[in-house]
């Protein structure tokens, strides 16, 4: 019995443990297999399916816009020729200058009021965009953000005389109901000579 126990303690140390040092070695192994091999693909795997996603979001965006843009087609091929005119009208492809001026020109004549006519000044604005409601596909889901583009607008500078509290609110009655959109920005009215300082703005298409 006492030989058997030396025999024990006399065992090599490299025999002793050998069943750790290769449980030990394959964890490295398992370890160095899985950090060179295994997680490159799968870092790039979730990669790649995060780009699919948002290529798959963009074009069922883009899918939702061109229904959208089939169906304002299909309206516009069914509005008649005049009510396109008025279309074109009220918000016209340039800022058309001269069809401004003859605008305000008539308007002031028709209500008697003196229009300094070299003080008209009109002047594009700068464009602004503002945030828009994100679309959403079948599943009720955002898809992509929008930006909505305000219409460009040229702002106009006016000064006008012979101006008393009836005219004036003619003159702004009739800007509320012209066909073209006018916005009235800003005025100044001295009723003591009659005098008119407005700005008010017309919007176009670019």
């Amino acid at each position: 019995m006492i030989n058997m126990e030396k025999n024990n303690n006399q065992i090599p140390f490299c025999i002793k443990f050998f069943k750790t040092a290769i449980i030990l070695i394959v964890v490295i192994i398992l370890a160095i297999g899985y950090f060179l091999l295994i997680r490159p693909r799968l870092i790039k795997y979730h990669s790649t399916s995060a780009l699919i996603s948002q290529r798959k979001e963009e074009l069922d965006a883009k899918i939702n816009k061109l229904i959208v843009l089939k169906k304002t087609a299909v309206n516009y091929e069914k509005i008649s020729l005049a009510d396109r005119e008025k279309i074109n009208y009220i918000l016209p492809d340039e800022p058309d200058d001269s069809s401004l001026y003859m605008n305000i020109v008539g308007v002031a004549n028709y209500h008697g009021l003196n229009l300094d006519i070299d003080g008209i000044l009109l002047k594009r604005a700068e464009e602004k965009t503002q945030k828009k409601k994100p679309l959403v596909n079948q599943s009720n889901q955002p898809v992509i953000d929008k930006v909505a583009k305000i219409p460009p607008k040229v702002n106009i500078e006016l000064e006008l005389s012979a101006v008393n509290y009836i005219d004036l609110k003619l003159f702004f009655k009739y800007l509320e109901s012209n066909v073209r959109i006018f916005d009235v920005n800003s005025f100044v009215y001295n009723p003591e000579n009659g005098e008119l300082s407005l700005s008010i703005s017309s919007y176009f298409l670019d």
